[in-house]
Protein backbone atom coordinates (compact mmCIF):
# COMPACT_ATOMS: atom_id res chain seq x y z
CA UNK A 1 0.00 0.00 0.00
CA UNK A 2 1.49 3.08 -1.22
CA UNK A 3 0.08 6.94 0.95
CA UNK A 4 0.81 9.71 -2.06
CA UNK A 5 -1.51 12.41 -0.58
CA UNK A 6 -2.40 13.74 3.41
CA UNK A 7 -5.30 15.35 3.58
CA UNK A 8 -5.05 16.04 -0.04
CA UNK A 9 -1.45 17.57 -0.39
CA UNK A 10 1.49 16.28 -1.62
CA UNK A 11 2.96 13.35 0.76
CA UNK A 12 6.47 15.35 1.56
CA UNK A 13 8.23 12.60 3.18
CA UNK A 14 8.07 9.81 0.67
CA UNK A 15 10.50 7.76 2.25
CA UNK A 16 7.63 6.72 4.46
CA UNK A 17 4.52 5.98 2.38
CA UNK A 18 4.89 2.55 1.33
CA UNK A 19 3.92 -0.50 3.67
CA UNK A 20 3.86 -3.91 2.90
CA UNK A 21 2.00 -7.06 4.60
CA UNK A 22 1.66 -10.56 4.46
CA UNK A 23 -1.25 -12.59 3.79
CA UNK A 24 -1.41 -15.74 4.72
CA UNK A 25 -3.96 -18.30 3.89
CA UNK A 26 -4.87 -21.47 5.94
CA UNK A 27 -4.84 -24.52 3.50
CA UNK A 28 -8.55 -25.90 2.55
CA UNK A 29 -8.27 -29.00 4.01
CA UNK A 30 -8.65 -27.38 7.58
CA UNK A 31 -12.26 -26.65 7.06
CA UNK A 32 -13.99 -28.14 9.93
CA UNK A 33 -15.75 -31.34 8.68
CA UNK A 34 -18.30 -32.97 11.36
CA UNK A 35 -19.01 -36.45 11.66
CA UNK A 36 -22.48 -37.39 13.22
CA UNK A 37 -22.46 -40.82 13.72
CA UNK A 38 -26.66 -42.00 13.58
CA UNK A 39 -27.95 -45.48 15.54
CA UNK A 40 -30.98 -46.14 13.68
CA UNK A 41 -33.42 -49.25 12.41
CA UNK A 42 -36.00 -49.87 10.15
CA UNK A 43 -37.73 -51.26 13.67
CA UNK A 44 -37.35 -48.14 15.29
CA UNK A 45 -40.54 -45.98 15.10
CA UNK A 46 -39.35 -42.69 16.04
CA UNK A 47 -36.25 -42.78 13.95
CA UNK A 48 -37.77 -40.86 11.18
CA UNK A 49 -36.80 -38.00 12.57
CA UNK A 50 -33.43 -39.10 12.87
CA UNK A 51 -33.44 -39.28 8.72
CA UNK A 52 -35.60 -36.23 8.51
CA UNK A 53 -33.06 -34.44 10.77
CA UNK A 54 -29.81 -35.47 9.05
CA UNK A 55 -31.49 -34.61 5.96
CA UNK A 56 -31.59 -30.95 7.14
CA UNK A 57 -28.04 -30.63 8.24
CA UNK A 58 -26.87 -31.77 4.82
CA UNK A 59 -29.10 -29.64 3.17
CA UNK A 60 -27.90 -26.51 5.38
CA UNK A 61 -24.38 -27.49 6.16
CA UNK A 62 -23.54 -29.67 2.89
CA UNK A 63 -19.69 -29.25 2.56
CA UNK A 64 -19.18 -29.68 6.77
CA UNK A 65 -21.58 -32.00 8.01
CA UNK A 66 -20.99 -35.98 7.31
CA UNK A 67 -23.85 -38.37 8.62
CA UNK A 68 -23.36 -41.72 8.77
CA UNK A 69 -26.16 -44.14 9.76
CA UNK A 70 -25.81 -47.24 11.79
CA UNK A 71 -28.69 -49.78 11.58
CA UNK A 72 -28.83 -52.15 14.31
CA UNK A 73 -31.13 -54.91 15.21
CA UNK A 74 -33.22 -57.08 13.09
CA UNK A 75 -32.26 -54.56 10.05
CA UNK A 76 -31.67 -55.66 6.41
CA UNK A 77 -29.20 -53.07 6.31
CA UNK A 78 -27.36 -54.13 9.65
CA UNK A 79 -23.39 -54.39 9.70
CA UNK A 80 -22.88 -58.07 10.83
CA UNK A 81 -21.06 -57.89 14.32
CA UNK A 82 -18.85 -61.01 13.47
CA UNK A 83 -16.59 -58.70 10.67
CA UNK A 84 -13.62 -56.47 11.93
CA UNK A 85 -15.54 -53.35 10.12
CA UNK A 86 -19.17 -53.39 12.07
CA UNK A 87 -19.61 -50.82 14.11
CA UNK A 88 -20.61 -52.83 17.31
CA UNK A 89 -18.61 -50.51 19.81
CA UNK A 90 -20.68 -47.75 18.62
CA UNK A 91 -24.02 -49.82 18.96
CA UNK A 92 -23.21 -50.39 22.67
CA UNK A 93 -22.22 -47.18 23.65
CA UNK A 94 -25.59 -45.92 22.54
CA UNK A 95 -28.75 -45.36 25.20
CA UNK A 96 -31.55 -45.83 22.30
CA UNK A 97 -32.53 -45.07 19.17
CA UNK A 98 -32.52 -42.44 17.38
CA UNK A 99 -29.26 -41.25 18.94
CA UNK A 100 -26.19 -39.88 17.54
CA UNK A 101 -22.91 -38.33 18.50
CA UNK A 102 -20.87 -35.68 16.82
CA UNK A 103 -17.56 -36.13 16.52
CA UNK A 104 -17.61 -38.76 19.50
CA UNK A 105 -17.54 -35.84 21.48
CA UNK A 106 -21.03 -34.67 21.91
CA UNK A 107 -24.35 -36.89 22.10
CA UNK A 108 -28.20 -36.13 21.68
CA UNK A 109 -30.94 -36.72 19.63
CA UNK A 110 -30.52 -36.41 15.97
CA UNK A 111 -33.53 -34.34 15.03
CA UNK A 112 -34.03 -32.38 18.40
CA UNK A 113 -30.41 -31.53 19.66
CA UNK A 114 -28.23 -32.05 16.33
CA UNK A 115 -28.21 -28.54 14.98
CA UNK A 116 -26.95 -27.05 18.70
CA UNK A 117 -24.63 -30.01 18.94
CA UNK A 118 -22.99 -28.75 15.28
CA UNK A 119 -22.82 -25.40 15.96
CA UNK A 120 -20.81 -26.76 19.64
CA UNK A 121 -18.55 -28.83 17.54
CA UNK A 122 -17.77 -26.08 14.67
CA UNK A 123 -16.51 -23.85 17.31
CA UNK A 124 -14.35 -26.11 19.05
CA UNK A 125 -10.31 -25.99 18.08
CA UNK A 126 -8.93 -27.87 15.12
CA UNK A 127 -5.01 -28.13 14.35
CA UNK A 128 -5.75 -31.26 12.14
CA UNK A 129 -6.79 -31.51 8.54
CA UNK A 130 -7.15 -34.30 6.57
CA UNK A 131 -7.98 -34.91 1.92
CA UNK A 132 -8.85 -38.04 1.33
CA UNK A 133 -9.91 -39.49 -2.70
CA UNK A 134 -11.22 -42.94 -3.30
CA UNK A 135 -11.22 -44.62 -6.81
CA UNK A 136 -11.90 -48.18 -8.30
CA UNK A 137 -9.60 -50.71 -9.32
CA UNK A 138 -9.39 -53.13 -11.51
CA UNK A 139 -10.18 -56.06 -9.26
CA UNK A 140 -13.28 -54.28 -8.03
CA UNK A 141 -11.83 -53.08 -4.62
CA UNK A 142 -11.60 -49.39 -3.93
CA UNK A 143 -8.15 -47.61 -3.53
CA UNK A 144 -8.07 -45.02 -0.66
CA UNK A 145 -5.37 -42.38 -0.57
CA UNK A 146 -5.38 -39.45 2.46
CA UNK A 147 -2.96 -36.83 3.19
CA UNK A 148 -3.06 -35.53 6.15
CA UNK A 149 -1.51 -32.65 8.12
CA UNK A 150 -0.97 -29.87 11.33
CA UNK A 151 -0.65 -26.04 11.60
CA UNK A 152 0.99 -27.00 14.87
CA UNK A 153 4.21 -28.88 15.62
CA UNK A 154 2.73 -32.01 17.61
CA UNK A 155 6.03 -33.78 19.12
CA UNK A 156 4.15 -36.88 20.50
CA UNK A 157 1.18 -37.46 18.21
CA UNK A 158 -1.28 -40.10 18.92
CA UNK A 159 -3.87 -40.63 16.23
CA UNK A 160 -5.18 -43.15 13.72
CA UNK A 161 -7.09 -43.24 11.13
CA UNK A 162 -10.60 -45.18 9.88
CA UNK A 163 -12.59 -44.97 6.83
CA UNK A 164 -16.50 -45.39 6.11
CA UNK A 165 -18.58 -46.77 3.29
CA UNK A 166 -21.63 -45.74 3.07
CA UNK A 167 -24.31 -45.97 0.60
CA UNK A 168 -26.91 -43.81 -0.86
CA UNK A 169 -31.10 -44.48 -2.44
CA UNK A 170 -31.19 -47.75 -0.72
CA UNK A 171 -35.09 -48.82 -1.42
CA UNK A 172 -37.22 -51.53 -1.16
CA UNK A 173 -37.34 -51.81 2.94
CA UNK A 174 -40.58 -50.63 5.18
CA UNK A 175 -39.74 -47.78 7.85
CA UNK A 176 -41.73 -48.32 10.98
CA UNK A 177 -43.49 -45.07 11.39
CA UNK A 178 -44.82 -43.52 14.46
CA UNK A 179 -45.87 -39.90 12.97
CA UNK A 180 -48.32 -41.99 10.89
CA UNK A 181 -51.61 -39.80 11.28
CA UNK A 182 -50.47 -37.44 13.10
CA UNK A 183 -50.29 -39.89 16.28
CA UNK A 184 -47.13 -37.82 17.46
CA UNK A 185 -47.28 -34.57 15.54
CA UNK A 186 -46.17 -33.25 12.57
CA UNK A 187 -42.57 -34.69 11.14
CA UNK A 188 -41.54 -32.90 7.45
CA UNK A 189 -44.59 -35.35 5.82
CA UNK A 190 -43.98 -39.17 7.66
CA UNK A 191 -47.14 -38.03 9.62
CA UNK A 192 -48.97 -38.86 5.89
CA UNK A 193 -47.05 -42.18 5.45
CA UNK A 194 -48.54 -45.18 6.55
CA UNK A 195 -47.06 -47.38 9.09
CA UNK A 196 -44.84 -48.73 8.22
CA UNK A 197 -43.60 -46.62 5.48
CA UNK A 198 -42.69 -47.91 2.36
CA UNK A 199 -41.66 -45.64 -0.21
CA UNK A 200 -38.49 -44.42 1.81
CA UNK A 201 -35.37 -43.84 0.55
CA UNK A 202 -32.20 -44.76 3.01
CA UNK A 203 -29.21 -42.38 2.44
CA UNK A 204 -25.87 -42.74 4.09
CA UNK A 205 -26.15 -46.14 5.65
CA UNK A 206 -22.91 -47.39 6.50
CA UNK A 207 -21.33 -49.97 4.93
CA UNK A 208 -18.25 -50.36 6.87
CA UNK A 209 -15.41 -48.72 8.96
CA UNK A 210 -12.82 -50.26 7.72
CA UNK A 211 -9.56 -49.54 9.54
CA UNK A 212 -11.97 -50.46 12.72
CA UNK A 213 -14.45 -48.18 14.85
CA UNK A 214 -11.01 -46.94 16.58
CA UNK A 215 -8.60 -46.81 13.61
CA UNK A 216 -5.33 -48.07 12.46
CA UNK A 217 -2.46 -46.41 14.24
CA UNK A 218 -0.77 -43.57 12.47
CA UNK A 219 3.14 -42.97 12.88
CA UNK A 220 4.01 -41.55 16.08
CA UNK A 221 7.04 -39.37 15.02
CA UNK A 222 6.94 -35.65 15.32
CA UNK A 223 4.76 -34.30 12.74
CA UNK A 224 5.87 -30.95 11.58
CA UNK A 225 3.27 -28.06 10.93
CA UNK A 226 2.35 -28.17 7.68
CA UNK A 227 4.00 -31.23 6.90
CA UNK A 228 2.06 -33.05 4.20
CA UNK A 229 1.77 -37.01 5.55
CA UNK A 230 0.40 -39.79 3.36
CA UNK A 231 -1.87 -42.35 3.96
CA UNK A 232 -3.08 -45.49 1.50
CA UNK A 233 -6.04 -48.46 2.20
CA UNK A 234 -7.94 -50.82 -0.18
CA UNK A 235 -11.46 -51.61 0.66
CA UNK A 236 -12.76 -54.78 0.13
CA UNK A 237 -16.44 -53.56 -0.77
CA UNK A 238 -18.89 -55.67 1.42
CA UNK A 239 -21.61 -58.13 -0.28
CA UNK A 240 -24.00 -55.90 1.10
CA UNK A 241 -23.81 -53.35 -0.55
CA UNK A 242 -26.73 -52.63 -3.32
CA UNK A 243 -25.34 -50.00 -5.97
CA UNK A 244 -22.00 -49.59 -5.95
CA UNK A 245 -22.84 -46.19 -7.88
CA UNK A 246 -23.94 -44.50 -4.88
CA UNK A 247 -20.71 -45.08 -2.51
CA UNK A 248 -19.08 -42.86 -0.78
CA UNK A 249 -15.66 -43.22 1.42
CA UNK A 250 -15.15 -41.20 4.81
CA UNK A 251 -12.03 -40.58 5.70
CA UNK A 252 -11.45 -39.84 9.62
CA UNK A 253 -8.60 -38.45 11.33
CA UNK A 254 -9.51 -39.78 14.95
CA UNK A 255 -6.98 -39.09 18.54
CA UNK A 256 -6.13 -42.91 19.71
CA UNK A 257 -6.42 -41.50 23.71
CA UNK A 258 -10.02 -40.08 23.78
CA UNK A 259 -11.11 -41.54 20.32
CA UNK A 260 -12.54 -38.67 19.35
CA UNK A 261 -12.56 -37.76 15.80
CA UNK A 262 -10.54 -34.70 14.71
CA UNK A 263 -11.89 -34.55 11.36
CA UNK A 264 -13.00 -36.08 8.20
CA UNK A 265 -13.74 -35.96 4.92
CA UNK A 266 -16.43 -37.29 2.32
CA UNK A 267 -15.60 -38.09 -1.24
CA UNK A 268 -17.32 -40.19 -3.88
CA UNK A 269 -15.52 -42.94 -5.96
CA UNK A 270 -13.88 -42.24 -9.06
CA UNK A 271 -13.31 -44.10 -11.90
CA UNK A 272 -15.37 -46.79 -13.47
CA UNK A 273 -16.78 -50.26 -11.82
CA UNK A 274 -14.48 -52.49 -13.83
CA UNK A 275 -16.35 -54.66 -16.44
CA UNK A 276 -16.22 -57.58 -14.85
CA UNK A 277 -17.69 -56.15 -11.39
CA UNK A 278 -21.29 -56.32 -11.27
CA UNK A 279 -23.14 -53.56 -9.86
CA UNK A 280 -25.39 -55.12 -7.89
CA UNK A 281 -23.53 -56.90 -4.89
Amino acid sequence: MSVEKVNGTEDHYPANNTTSAVLTVRDKAFARRIVCEEHTGIWCGFCPRGIVGLELMKEAHPDHFIPICIHSGDDPMVISPDTDYSYSMFIESCVGAPYCNVNRRLSGDPYLDIDRLYKLESESENHIAIETSASWNNDGTISVKSIYLSDIDIETPALSIAYTLTEDGIRGYAQTNYYAGGRNGEMYGWEEKTDPAVDVTFNDVARGIFGGYTGMPLPTEPMRAYTRYKHEYTIQVPPSVSDKTKLHVIGQIIDSKSNQIQNAMSTSVEGDIPNHVENIG
